[in-house]
Order: structure tokens, then C-alpha cells, then sequence
């Protein structure tokens, strides 16, 4: 049984670290980021598929503040930040 625990726990032990790490370096990117961005009436926000497949340009005033493999979590929290900033008319 005592084996068994320890196989276990060395085994649990290895991804808690990584997403423990993972979850730090999300937060300072987070925090750190600077949000001074031009206040625009279309807010494109995601991950990379919408960083790729929508083209600011192509819409009127819009800014595409999307970037490679973020979590939705982080997306929200970072929308919450904008909303203190200015209020988009238009959330893509």
C-alpha cells in the first residue's frame, strides 16, 4: 500500500507542478499586460483561431486583441479589464 502511494503521488506530483506553473506565468502575462489600447467599436478577442481567421481590416473599426493558444479563462478576465477601459459596441 505504502508503494502504491508513492507511485501515485510522484505520478500526481508532476502535472500539479506544470499546471501550477502554467497557471503563475498566465497570471503575470496577465497582470503585466499593458491595455492602453485605441478605443474601437469591434473587439475581436480569442485564441489563435480567431487571431488567423478574422482580419481586423476588414471590419470597421476594429481591433483584434487575440492571442495564440490563451484560455478562455483569461480571454474573460482580460475582456473584464477592457470594460473598465471602454465599452466595445461589438464583441467577436
Amino acid at each position: 500500500m505504502v508503494y502504491f502511494l508513492k507511485k501515485i503521488t510522484l505520478f500526481l506530483a508532476l502535472p500539479v507542478l506544470y499546471f501550477s506553473g502554467m497557471t503563475a506565468l498566465n497570471y503575470y502575462y496577465f497582470s503585466t499586460e499593458d491595455l492602453a489600447i485605441p478605443q474601437r467599436r469591434v473587439l475581436i478577442m480569442g485564441d489563435s483561431h480567431t487571431q488567423r481567421a478574422l482580419n481586423p481590416t476588414y471590419f470597421p473599426n476594429a481591433l483584434n486583441l487575440s492571442r495564440p493558444a490563451e484560455p478562455y479563462l483569461l480571454t474573460f478576465h482580460k475582456f473584464k479589464r477592457v470594460l473598465e477601459v471602454y465599452t466595445p459596441d461589438t464583441l467577436i
